[in-house]
Parts: C-alpha cells; structure tokens; sequence
C-alpha cells in the first residue's frame, strides 16, 4: 500500500479555505453595500459575488483546471 500524494490530501483543505474565504467575501460585500443600499440589494450583489468568487477559487486553485 502506496503512500497518498500530498497534493491529493491538499485539496479537501483548498476547499475549505476557499469556502471560508468565500463566506469573508460575501459577507463584507455584504456589509459594505448596507451603508449605501437598501439590504436586498446588498444581499444580491454579495451572493453574485460569492458565487462568481466560488467558480473561480474552486476551478483555478482548488481542481487546477481552466475556467470555461
């Protein structure tokens, strides 16, 4: 029995710093867009970035593949 590679045991944690970072993110945005916005509107615009955020961070660091 082989050992796991590194970069294999790397990934489940990209993953959760990626989510962690992404949930930072969104709730910044968030909180920053209340002092101009009314809340739903800040809300929308945090949640387009945190799912815009997630795409990237998850293809680009976390699986290492090219963003289509």
């Amino acid at each position: 029995m082989g050992a796991i590679p590194m970069s294999r045991l790397m990934r489940p944690l990209r993953f959760v710093v990626g989510g962690a970072l992404n949930t930072g993110l969104s709730y910044g945005i968030y909180l920053l867009l209340l002092l101009i916005v009314d809340y739903q509107v800040a809300y929308f615009f945090a949640y387009l970035c945190g799912l815009l955020f997630a795409y990237w961070f998850n293809a680009v660091v976390v699986f290492k593949v090219p963003l289509s």
